[in-house]
């Protein structure tokens, strides 16, 4: 990770005059998508840690915990974030129709939270599509795309599709990996994602999924950190 020590330099911003108050960091944090955490620990000037690329930041005191809680995705705001992220970690040729997110949301709730602080500063998110039947075999078998999905191909058939997850610290991560596997293990039916990092496929991996198939035309395509991979949990316990 690369330690950033000025606030003003941090992804190339540049401000002059006036103080970071909190609603310009939050300002910050929505627009660029960085944790809030990294924003205000550099206003406070304590040194901290962060991965620009991939959004993730370390506390330089490895006993310092992150504090937050969960929520629902609820809106257009809520989508326009996840939609945003996941751009800019997978620039599809056809991006998800970011209404599609609450759609989930509503439908499987469970799935599709955020992971915020108490002033809700956005520091992870989990979202799942349920799928009919039809709509995950062809996502499965590569027919099809994100991008390709519609509202129709959403409905609780037994299949779901992990389609965003992204934490920013390690204790995030670890809790929504907890998460995830306390309801696959609870769960009866088909678990697929669609990995186009090498953090998201080792994670993938962890929870049980198997792999599919690889994608060398969209990595070629994309030209993004890994070839894409589509992998699989059959979950049968009731």
């Amino acid at each position: 990770m690369q330690t950033f020590v000025r606030l003003e330099e941090l992804a190339g911003w540049s401000w002059t005059g006036g103080e970071f108050g909190a609603e310009r960091l939050r300002e910050i944090a929505d627009r660029a998508l960085i944790p809030l955490p990294v924003l205000t620990s550099l206003r406070a000037g304590v040194p901290i840690a962060y991965d620009e690329k991939r959004r993730r930041f370390a506390f330089l005191d490895a006993e310092q915990r992150l504090a937050f809680c969960r929520r629902a995705i609820v809106n257009d705001a809520d989508a326009d974030r996840l939609w945003r992220f996941d751009q800019t970690i997978y620039p599809a040729e056809k991006a998800l129709d970011r209404s599609l997110y609450l759609t989930a949301a509503k439908l499987a709730p469970e799935l599709n939270v955020l992971y915020v602080q108490e002033d809700d500063g956005v520091v992870g998110h989990l979202s799942c599509l349920p799928l009919r039947g039809d709509a995950y075999s062809a996502m499965r078998e590569g027919a099809i795309h994100e991008g390709d999905l519609s509202a129709a191909d959403l409905a609780l058939d037994g299949k779901l599709y992990l389609c965003s997850m992204y934490a920013a610290h390690r204790d995030v991560g670890l809790a929504l990996q907890a998460d995830l596997r306390t309801f696959l293990g609870g769960w009866r039916g088909v678990f697929g994602a669609y990995a186009v990092t090498a953090a998201g496929l080792a994670a993938c991996e962890r929870l049980g999924l198997r792999r599919i198939r690889e994608d060398r035309e969209e990595w070629q395509r994309t030209n993004i950190e890994i070839v894409p991979v589509f992998l699989e949990r059959i979950c049968d316990q009731a």
